[in-house]
């Protein structure tokens, strides 16, 4: 049996409450454990959530990347044929623009152009 020292001015009746039997001690181990066993349930559920958002913001970031991977195929695309079809054909395309009457509001010199 353990021994309690009391020092002066200690309230005896506080003491009596703070004394608990054997069934509140199981009872109360008996909350600890179920309130343990939900904060593990509650960390487990973090961790599948934190899992769950982590594979979505990778799925994001592979889908981000395919795209830029295509506007970046796109954007060559278009200057290739820009600098390849467009800028050597130059004088052509103004001229068949010019026949049409799609760049006279624009008033460009088209007389070279219509001489080949």
């Amino acid at each position: 049996m353990i021994e309690l020292k009391f020092e002066q001015g200690l309230d005896l009746e506080a003491v009596d409450e703070w004394a608990i039997g054997p069934d509140k001690v199981i009872e109360g181990y008996e909350h600890s454990l179920e309130a343990m066993e939900g904060l593990l349930q509650k960390i487990d559920e973090d961790k599948e959530a934190r899992k769950r958002h982590d594979i979505e913001a990778r799925e994001e970031e592979k889908r981000m990347r395919i795209r830029q991977e295509e506007d970046e195929k796109q954007e060559w695309l278009l200057s290739h044929v820009i600098y390849s079809v467009f800028l050597p054909n130059f004088p052509y395309v103004v001229a068949v623009f010019s026949r049409f009457s799609i760049l006279k509001s624009f008033q460009f010199d088209c007389s070279s152009a219509e001489k080949l």
